[in-house]
């Protein structure tokens, strides 16, 4: 699928649970919008293989706890609107291209990566 599934997903009142696995989008931006996703809880985002680039709105997925990231080949850096999901409790970051991981690890030296910020707040973060 070439659209952005998620415009239609998030509208789903009772969703708790999304994974988007191999062949399940196609496209190269996926866009999570203010009051979407209302009760989700776990999403998984993985083999992607044309995705560049995912917005997080303020306000969208306000009970996510759980993120998963994984073998999106192209996709540049972590969404900033990560930063505004409050109830995020674990991220895990699973073999995505080592430009992505430099953004949001911390190097042995202390040295935050630049988008370091955007999920300082989480407390399980899991790089792999």
């Amino acid at each position: 699928m070439d659209t952005d599934p998620l415009s239609t997903l998030e509208k789903l009142p009772n969703l708790t649970i999304l994974v988007l696995d191999e062949h399940c989008f196609t496209g190269v931006k996926l866009t999570c919008h203010a009051m979407g996703f209302p009760k989700l809880k776990s999403l998984y985002i993985g083999y992607s293989a044309n995705l560049e680039m995912w917005d997080v709105e303020n306000g969208a997925m306000p009970h996510l706890c759980y993120l998963t990231i994984y073998n999106c080949a192209i996709l540049k850096m972590i969404p900033d609107g990560l930063r505004f999901l409050t109830s995020l409790e674990e991220l895990v970051i699973r073999r995505m291209p080592e430009e992505f991981v430099i953004r949001v690890e911390v190097c042995a030296d202390g040295e935050e990566g630049e988008d370091f910020d955007k999920i300082r707040h989480i407390p399980d973060v899991l790089i792999q």
